[in-house]
Formats: C-alpha cells, structure tokens, sequence
C-alpha cells in the first residue's frame, strides 16, 4: 500500500529542524557544519508537492539524524569502567523520556487527585453532598458558598499547574530533546519535588481521604539514574534520589554515584537486561514516547 505524505508535513519537519541547522553551523563552526547549511539551504529553497513529499521527508529525516550526530549522540556506546569526568554531557531523548516515565503516575496521579479535591469543594458550594470529604475544620467558622468556591478554584489551579509544568516539553522535536536534555531532566525533578513539597500536602489538608500516589522505590530511581549516569552522558549528581523527607514531604535525599553505578553493575550481571545501551534506550523510548503527548 502506498503511503501518502501531505506537503505540509513535510514543511512542518523543514520548520521544526531549521533552528537546530541555525545552532550547528553558529556553534560548531567546522567545514561539515558549514556543508549541512549550505545543503539545508538548497533543500528549502525548493517546494515540495505531492509528488516530491515521500522524497523530501526522508532527506528531512536524514538532516535530523545528522544533526544529531553532529550535536555528540553516541548511540550504542559501552559504558565506561570508571566513573565520568564531571559534565553536563549528552543525554539522549530515551534518558529524558525513562526518567519522566518513572515519575508519571507519581506526577499525574497527585494532579488527578487535585481535580478530585476540587470537584469535591465545588460540590459543597452547591449545596450537594462531596463524593470525597473536604476539611472545613480549618476555618474558624463554616465556609460559605464564596469560600467553598474559592477552594475549589484553588485545587483546580493547582492540577492546571501540574500539567502544565509536567507537559511543557511535549511538543519538543527530538533534536531540541537532545539539546537540552539536561536542563529538562532538571526541569523534571524540579516538578516532582514541587508536587511532593507543594501539592501533595495542600490536598492532604483539604481533602485527607483522598488516596494520593507514593513515589517510586529507591531501586527503580537508583537504575533508571544510574543507568543514565554510567552510559557517561551526564554528570553525577545533577539527578537525585527522591523520597519521603523528615518533614512527610517529598525532598531529595542523596545523590547519584558509585553506589547507584553498582546497582546497575549488579543488575546487568544477574538479570543480563542492561547488557548493552541500545536496548535499554530503544525501549525506554518506546514505552514513554506518548507521556510527552497532552492529557
């Protein structure tokens, strides 16, 4: 069956890429930079038609690889027998998307819980019974409808901020992924921890029946980490172990180093699962790629 390709797929891609074009050829400035500008300049110099979309979509493709590669992805790369120097790194799309995976039912769990605590609130305020109970004891007196609202209002806010924050990378192209990849690992541990600091303890308050989501265990984050780390691609410590403080709120509570490396090390000789780099990150990929989609 023959595939149809839409011309203005094909100009989205073109769209998508040229910034990353812009990046390469401004930031490493050396003749195989310089030659994929000039070949990207001749490929958007002319339009594509229905006729010429199949082609001109695989020669996109074929510029988005090359700039990835160009950018420092080494896929398939053996794991080094010594911890990495310290560096931000290369970290690829499938490291970005196996973190997020990890901490998604953790993230979006807590946000449902908050639409949950609101819909509860705003039943109150119109003189229904909450399917959830909502805490009126923190007022001095009884909340009217204007207050109830406002609660409501609030948890409901509080579930848009959690999306919204969660989600901000979602229509990222892969090469900007790989880019930045670092930041928006960071970008992530920064939401969990301010969902485990912030929200979790504001729907505790107002609604203490609600059932919220617990974070995943040391183990899962030690792997996912370490096998991050050991692949050599991102410094230790820019992620952290997260859990249960001292104080019941989320909190991070160690680092990333030899000790999650040897987890990994330990792993790949019992179960064989890590064995090579290429899979896990091929898998991880595939599992999460649709958690970048908006909800």
């Amino acid at each position: 069956m023959t595939t149809h390709i839409q011309p203005a797929e094909v100009e989205a891609l073109k769209a998508r890429l040229g910034p990353a074009v812009v990046s390469v050829a401004t930031t490493l400035r050396s003749p195989e930079a310089e030659a994929v500008a000039r070949q990207w300049a001749d490929y958007v110099a002319r339009r594509t038609t229905w006729a010429t979309a199949p082609e001109d979509l695989e020669i996109a493709r074929d510029f988005e690889a090359r700039l990835a590669l160009m950018h420092g992805v080494r896929v398939g790369q053996a794991a080094p027998s010594t911890e990495p120097e310290p560096s931000h790194g290369i970290v690829t799309p499938g490291d970005v998307l196996a973190y997020r995976k990890m901490w998604d039912d953790f993230v979006m769990g807590t946000a449902r819980a908050a639409l949950a605590c609101a819909d509860a609130w705003d039943a109150a305020a119109a003189g229904k019974t909450p399917t959830t109970a909502i805490n009126t004891q923190q007022f001095a007196r009884s909340p009217d409808q204007t207050t109830l609202k406002i609660w409501a209002d609030s948890q409901r806010q509080n579930a848009d901020s959690i999306v919204s924050s969660w989600n901000l990378y979602a229509d990222t192209p892969d090469w900007q992924l790989v880019v930045q990849a670092g930041d928006i690992l960071r970008h992530f541990q920064r939401t969990v921890l301010k969902v485990g600091q912030l929200y979790q303890p504001a729907i505790v308050k107002d609604c203490p029946a609600l059932t919220l989501p617990a974070p995943p265990s040391f183990d899962l984050q030690k792997q996912t980490i370490a096998r991050i780390e050991g692949l050599g691609i991102l410094a230790h410590g820019v992620l952290q172990l997260i859990g249960i403080g001292a104080s019941g709120a989320l909190d991070t509570l160690g680092s990333i180093g030899s000790t999650a490396a040897k987890v990994v090390t330990d792993v790949s000789s019992a179960v064989g699962a890590f064995a090579s780099p290429l899979p896990w990150i091929a898998i991880a990929a595939v599992a999460a790629v649709v958690l970048l989609g908006r909800r």
